[in-house]
């Protein structure tokens, strides 16, 4: 009997022990818990700034935060820490939490200035997690902030700069600012990159038309691709018009894997990608076979109106029986445009006609209409349909077009001063054609009269001083065009061309009225660079009629050898 107690006691004691040792445990568990939140809670109300310590960078980690948050209630019942400490702590962490999900909200809502202006204002005194970070980096991505996302990366920590996801966005923001070193860097000291960070790189490089950088790259690549890697790479591989992009890109579309083979839109991109290329045949067998959207219809459309095959244009989108959207649409309505003929008026209006009772044509594809009566000459459909339209700047340009076409510029101007009755904005290619309009009435006091009323802004936009250029000299003002041709910074070949048929005129003028010797001296008031064979060989001939050999052998020597023509020597 006293062994059984003996043994009872020894079990007890042992069982109290057991006991002891798992309320120890516990209590220890529930201290490093509070523990690690105290030194979280600290650092987070303490620092004001985001530069801090690899340690305190480990201690506000998504991962460790959870934990934290997990261990809560067995902290609370542990009682390691007071009760301010827990409500101060439950509050900072679902304000965290709550900041996070307001500049997630701001995103959605494309409200992109105020995600940045809040972050820089919350950050002022309190320490981002790498989410909210990231949320404030897409902002800046859309609103094409690059110098306050650049101001991002300098103050973050050397913790956060390792976070693929914000490495990632740091790429997309210098690869949409042109900052190709910067984007390079980080993604070369990058020790975690993933697919998503190369498909990024390989977007941002052809988007920056550093197409073949993109293409080696993806020879270097040790990840599996996956199918927006497939995607990009056949869209940059139609960016190139060479023979090893273009075989690259054949070769890609050949060993694409198995699980990509039925993926409608990586077809759609290798289908738009043969199509640049000229590869007609192969395109129409890959679309034959494939899993086809309105927008596999829309590439080969597309395709085939590039590459001059206009009719068959129509053949593919009459295929899709009542599945036409916009793209669809303005597409087809463009190839009937390029045709320009009356089989193509003849399938645009069949169309018009026959979808018309069907659906209402949004504003773009009546204006994709309003262009093929245009092109193809249909004055009278032309103007039916525009004044039906709600009338943009676009469509009063489309008309000013037809107009200036059938040389009728008063009718351009009159829908210029209807344009400003109904103070309709007017753009620079309104502009340039009431300038064109105006060149053609040969009328001094009215082109004086109207380009006055040309606004500032458009006062060094190249195409419309290379149309005044024009005006002048047709109304006969040389010295209001060399004005004009002065100001152009850098004058394209339109402008030389525009300025030397003004020179031309005026010599020519001149020698209508026979006064050989004004023209003479007219030519040495023109800019050597503006001085072609035409102007050469007619001053040459003013010489010979008027007998100024001695004039002729001077402006002979003037030319240079290489401008020399075998008319200049024939004029001689």
């Amino acid at each position: 009997m006293p062994l059984l107690v003996l043994l009872a006691c020894f079990k007890s004691k042992n069982n109290n022990s057991e006991m002891n040792k798992k309320r120890k445990n516990q209590q220890m568990r529930s201290y490093d818990c509070g523990r690690e939140r105290q030194i979280w809670l600290s650092m987070l109300i303490e620092s004001k700034y985001w530069n801090i310590t690899t340690k305190a960078n480990l201690y506000r980690r998504k991962g460790l935060l959870e934990k934290i948050n997990t261990q809560f209630d067995r902290a609370h019942r542990a009682a390691s820490w007071s009760n301010r400490d827990k409500t101060r702590s439950r509050c900072l962490f679902s304000t965290f939490i709550d900041f996070t999900n307001q500049l997630k909200q701001l995103n959605s809502t494309q409200q992109y200035e105020k995600v940045i202006d809040l972050f820089e204002k919350y950050t002022y005194e309190n320490i981002p997690n790498d989410m909210a970070i990231n949320q404030t980096l897409k902002a800046c991505i859309e609103s094409g902030d690059t110098k306050r996302g650049s101001h991002i990366y300098q103050r973050l920590s050397s913790q956060s700069k390792q976070n693929h996801f914000i490495q990632t966005n740091f790429i997309r923001l210098f690869m949409k600012s042109g900052d190709l070193d910067k984007a390079r860097d980080i993604f070369n000291q990058s020790q975690n990159k993933t697919i998503f960070m190369y498909n990024t790189m390989f977007n941002g490089l052809a988007n920056n038309r550093q197409e073949k950088e993109a293409i080696d790259l993806f020879r270097q690549i040790s990840i599996k691709p996956n199918e927006y890697t497939y995607t990009i790479l056949f869209k940059t591989c139609s960016q190139l018009i060479d023979q090893q992009s273009r075989q690259f890109g054949k070769e890609l579309l050949e060993s694409l894997p198995n699980q990509y083979r039925n993926d409608t839109i990586i077809h759609n991109s290798a289908l738009h990608m043969l199509m640049q290329h000229g590869e007609i045949s192969l395109a129409e067998k890959i679309f034959s076979n494939m899993n086809k959207d309105t927008i596999s219809f829309g590439v080969m459309m597309s395709g085939y109106l590039k590459n001059n095959q206009p009719t068959k244009v129509r053949e593919i989108f009459l295929k899709l029986n009542n599945q036409m959207d916009e793209i669809n649409l303005l597409i087809f309505f463009g190839a009937c445009a390029e045709l320009g003929n009356e089989k193509g008026l003849k399938i645009g209006k069949e169309t018009f006609a026959k979808l018309s009772s069907q659906q209402y044509f949004n504003e773009k594809t009546l204006h994709a209409i309003l262009n093929m009566f245009i092109k193809c000459s249909d004055t009278k459909n032309a103007e039916n349909l525009f004044k039906k339209m709600n009338k943009t700047s676009f469509s009063y340009g489309c008309m000013m077009t037809m107009n200036n076409n059938l040389n009728e510029p008063h009718q351009t101007l009159s829908l210029y001063k209807e344009m400003k009755e109904k103070k309709i904005e007017i753009d620079n290619f309104n502009w340039i054609l009431i300038i064109n309009a105006l060149a053609e009435l040969d009328d001094l006091s009215t082109c004086e009269l109207i380009s006055s009323e040309l606004p500032r802004k458009f006062s060094d936009d190249i195409q419309i001083q290379n149309a005044l250029i024009n005006m002048w000299g047709k109304a006969s003002s040389a010295d209001r065009a060399r004005n004009i041709f002065d100001q152009i910074s850098k004058p394209n070949n339109m402008s030389y061309s525009a300025i030397r048929n003004v020179w031309f005129s005026k010599v020519k003028l001149i020698l209508k009225c026979c006064c050989s010797r004004q023209a003479i001296q007219l030519y040495y008031q023109i800019p050597n660079e503006i001085i072609d064979d035409i102007i050469n060989i007619c001053v040459l001939n003013a010489c010979s009629h008027s007998s100024f050999v001695n004039k002729a052998e001077e402006i002979f020597q003037h030319i240079s050898l290489n401008k020399r023509t075998e008319k200049i020597y024939t004029a001689m």
